[in-house]
This record gives structure tokens, C-alpha cells and sequence, in this order.
């Protein structure tokens, strides 16, 4: 059995979503409904990693990474990477989690960022440096092709300092939001 479908395209919170008004069959609407879920996922995650950095700053500008434990960054540890960020040299990753390696292209775990191809890793540099020169979270969303399919991320980078004032290493979320 054939049916018509309409589709729209409407932005939200920088993410499209497919709209589907008619479908042809079961799957596409789960489809629709778990792009929705997971935007709604990664924006919820993104939002209560915000709030525990912005609780362990204190009246700080920043935390320090000693203020983010393992214990404290459990629930987003597959999804984060922390970069090393020394005044004399490149950034380097000290970890990148699992979930991250679809979104890198592999593990990077004590490689440099600037190791990674432009289309794959122009969004975080730019992330790297607008954090280190505002000392202030930044959050965004990128895309990229994965097997032949397009994906999304939303993203969060967050400053960490040794001493309170200059960036020293930075905490860089993301979550995959399909397109």
C-alpha cells in the first residue's frame, strides 16, 4: 500500500527536524519521534553538565579540572573529552570517551587536535579558542557526513583552570542528534 507524505523541515534550537504529516508506514514515525527525543536528550545532558560546572566554579570564573572528578562527570564520561590546553604548545586530548569516536572518526586519546581533518575538526577549534580567549562555556552544533548519512552533534565546551585566571585545559561535551 502506497501513501502520500508531506514532509516540513522546522528549526529548533539550531537542529532541524523532519516533520513527517503522513506516513507510509510505522517506522518512519518512530523515526521522526526519535530525532525529537534525541535532541530533547542532548540538550537536557548539556544543560545539567553546565549546571555542575557552574556549581563547582563557585564565584570563580571557572572550575578547576581538580573540581570535575570522575565520580562528579559519571553520567557524561562516554561523551567527553578533556583537552589539555599548555601556553607553550598545541591542544592535546588527555581523554576522549567512547561516544566520541564516531565523531572524531576514532580514539584520540593523547593525539593533538590539529591531527584532525578540517571538516572534522574546524567547529572544535574555533570552540578551543573562543573559550580560550572568553574564559566562558560555549555551546554549538555540528554536522558531518558519517557513512554516507548526515549527523548531527550538539556540543558544549567548558573552561577549566589550575588557578583560577588563565584556561588550562577545557571539558568539550557532545551528543549525536540525527538528521
Amino acid at each position: 500500500v502506497t501513501k502520500t507524505l508531506s514532509m516540513a523541515i522546522k528549526p529548533r534550537r539550531g537542529i532541524y527536524l523532519v516533520i513527517i504529516t503522513k506516513s507510509v508506514n510505522k517506522a518512519l514515525v518512530e523515526f521522526t519521534f526519535r530525532v525529537e527525543v534525541q535532541v530533547e536528550i542532548a540538550n537536557q545532558k548539556l544543560t545539567a553538565l553546565l549546571a555542575l560546572w557552574n556549581d563547582k566554579r563557585s564565584a570563580r570564573p571557572m572550575p578547576s579540572r581538580a573540581d570535575m572528578t570522575v565520580t562528579t562527570l559519571k553520567p557524561w564520561l562516554g561523551n567527553l573529552a578533556l583537552i589539555d590546553l599548555p601556553a607553550d604548545g598545541l591542544p592535546v586530548f588527555r581523554l576522549c570517551g567512547t561516544g566520541l569516536h564516531a565523531r572524531f572518526g576514532g580514539e584520540l586519546t593523547k593525539h593533538k587536535v590539529e591531527t584532525l581533518d578540517d571538516d572534522i575538526g574546524r567547529s572544535l577549534r574555533e570552540c578551543i579558542e573562543h573559550v580560550r580567549r572568553t574564559r566562558k562555556p560555549k555551546d554549538s552544533n555540528h554536522e558531518r557526513m558519517v557513512s554516507g548519512a548526515k549527523v548531527g552533534y550538539r556540543e558544549l565546551c567548558l573552561p577549566l583552570s589550575d588557578e583560577g585566571e588563565a584556561v588550562h585545559s577545557l571539558l568539550f561535551a557532545s551528543y549525536q542528534v540525527l538528521h
